[in-house]
């Protein structure tokens, strides 16, 4: 297991709920505080089960 914080593991980038995103491989999630994220592609099913939500 990583020793890396949550964030960093995962490439999180927090952004606005209204972000625009114009990347291919990159999806906006919300986690259970509401607060967004711009996720790569390979790690939604992970994040899915970690309570995050596709916009």
């Amino acid at each position: 297991m990583s020793l890396l914080p949550f964030h960093e593991r995962y490439n999180l980038v927090e952004v606005p709920e209204d972000y625009e995103n114009t990347s291919d491989d990159h999806i906006v999630m919300r986690d259970e505080h509401n607060t967004c994220y711009l996720c790569e592609k390979k790690d939604v099913d992970i994040l899915k089960g970690l309570n995050f939500k596709e916009l």
